[in-house]
């Protein structure tokens, strides 16, 4: 399950958005995150590592289900049966979330890219309750960024002719106690991220200028 490289017409690879992201946006709670697990005694690379398994195999479990690609017979060199199992938590909260809700898929998990000069993988686009809908799945904790990121997703789907009215950032824990939550930006809201989102991209290419 390989990150998407996403070249220009002449060949160049561009930054991705979560890359854009990371080069610009402080995350201050990952910072002390790996401090405590430090603090623990246990290796914060070591834990970020399985748990990043578990998001990716989530990711392909749940949007299986919502129109993207089967998932092909997992090898369990790279995906322990521990890691399998876990994985089929956040699936569950995704399904109770999607359950009574109507939906249809018109891209899941296809890379794009934008003129502007970057690219990036929306989860999911299609209609969600009657709204042409951006989602990204999260089985993590909910953080502000994760607006930007959408809103650099909405960004390539409006490059690419793609309406958007809702975004969707959607919380599936990968524990079982609780249930899945999301943020939801539509009317009002989609300027102020698209506005934060701007920034960033003015932010990166005064950074590349002055290295």
């Amino acid at each position: 399950m390989p990150t998407s490289k996403y070249l220009n017409e002449k060949g160049q690879r561009l930054p991705s958005v979560t890359q854009i992201l990371d080069h610009c946006w402080p995350k201050p709670g990952l910072i002390e995150w790996a401090n405590r697990e430090g603090l623990a005694g246990r290796s914060h690379t070591v834990v970020r590592d399985r748990m990043a398994k578990i998001g990716t195999l989530a990711h392909e479990l749940v949007f299986a289900e919502l129109g993207g690609p089967a998932v092909p017979s997992l090898d369990e060199s790279e995906y322990p049966q521990d890691i399998q199992q876990a994985a089929k938590v956040p699936l569950y909260h995704a399904r109770n979330w999607f359950e009574g809700k109507e939906w249809e898929p018109i891209l899941v998990e296809q890379p794009l890219i934008a003129r502007v000069g970057f690219g990036g993988t929306p989860d999911w686009y299609g209609m969600l309750n009657g709204k042409l809908t951006v989602l990204d799945l999260k089985t993590g904790r909910n953080f502000a960024e994760h607006g930007v990121q959408l809103a650099g997703y909405i960004e390539l789907l409006k490059a690419n002719d793609y309406a958007v009215e809702a975004a969707v950032a959607l919380y599936a824990p990968r524990t079982l106690t609780g249930k899945a939550n999301h943020t939801r930006w539509e009317e009002d809201s989609l300027p102020v991220i698209a506005r934060a989102w701007a920034a960033v991209m003015e932010l990166y290419a005064v950074r590349l200028i002055i290295g």
